[in-house]
């Protein structure tokens, strides 16, 4: 029979490594320095990184869909690379654009649970995302629609 003081010796250090794993940065929120350098594949032409890269997009719409509230992907266009959440998880990579195609390398994501329906709209806009092939920026670089070589489209506004 353990005793109830071995149980609470055991208990105590366990707990402690379990809470300093919680306090640990996240891999991916917080890349150590170097992390986020530019993916080889990331080639932005000139004039579409005007349009695309600064403050960072809302999704709208996936698929003609309107986004799920509170949890609505994000889309963030660097010199460097393209990064965001999808609903759930974050995503990272590399991206081609140029005054109006678009295509996307191999996004890296992190691999969290959510609820049903976050993870459904997040497996739809991480597909269509990976499929886009052009956009499309209103003149006042407000929204942006992203469209797949199916015609299915993102809509995202700043």
């Amino acid at each position: 029979m353990i005793r109830p003081i071995t149980r609470l010796a055991f208990a105590l250090p366990v707990s402690a490594l379990l809470l300093a794993a919680c306090g640990a940065p996240d891999p991916v929120m917080d890349p150590p320095a170097g992390a986020n350098d530019a993916p080889a594949e990331t080639v932005v032409e000139a004039g579409a990184e005007d349009i695309l890269t600064g403050p960072e997009w809302t999704v709208t719409q996936i698929d003609g869909q309107p986004a799920l509230e509170n949890a609505a992907p994000s889309i963030a266009f660097l010199p460097n690379g393209v990064t965001g959440s999808a609903g759930c998880n974050r995503f990272n990579g590399g991206y081609e654009a140029d005054a109006a195609s678009l295509s996307f390398g191999a996004l890296a994501t992190t691999r969290m649970a959510c609820a049903d329906d976050r993870m459904e709209q997040e497996r739809a806009f991480l597909t269509l995302l990976s499929r886009s092939t052009r956009y499309e920026a209103s003149e006042d670089g407000t929204t942006l629609v992203l469209t797949a070589e199916d015609g299915r489209t993102i809509t995202a506004q700043r």
